[in-house]
């Protein structure tokens, strides 16, 4: 008699990662839309900002402002697993334009402080925001094909 048996391995960035976290891959807790620990962020964007999907997670993007200079800067997987498009606008009522903001290019941070995991790296764009009344900014992910 011969018996095989086969358990799954994750093999996709996301599902090695949901299974750190003692996720089984494929089930409802684990799920790319699901949001186990119910801050508001699916797993899929804790994710790609290197959130914890167990615990209550910040806002994945940091707004500093020093004088007249602000700086937006987030994490991102630096593996190819997800993309970014940072994006900015001045008026919320027409909302933010597809793409990324050539005003505002992303790059990446100096700053090693408090990363997640190894395939994690923080970037962030600066602007001088002396000449606008208001600004918005946002930074969207999705999981790379």
């Amino acid at each position: 008699m011969m018996e095989v048996t086969a358990t799954e391995t994750p093999s996709a960035p996301y599902d090695v990662w949901i299974a750190s976290y003692g996720y089984t891959v494929g089930a409802a807790p684990a799920l790319r839309s699901a949001d186990p620990d119910g801050d508001g962020q699916s797993n899929l964007a804790e994710f790609a900002f290197g959130l914890d999907p167990t615990a209550n997670s910040p806002n994945p993007i940091t707004i500093a402002r020093s004088n007249t200079t602000v700086t937006v800067s987030w994490l991102q997987r630096n593996d190819g697993s997800a993309t970014y498009t940072n994006r900015s606008t001045t008026n919320l009522t027409t909302g933010f334009p597809a793409g990324n903001s050539t005003n505002f290019p992303g790059s990446l941070s100096a700053n090693t402080n408090n990363l997640p995991r190894p395939e994690y790296s923080r970037y962030q764009f600066s602007t001088n925001v002396s000449a606008f009344l208001r600004h918005f900014y946002k930074v969207d992910a999705a999981e790379a094909p």
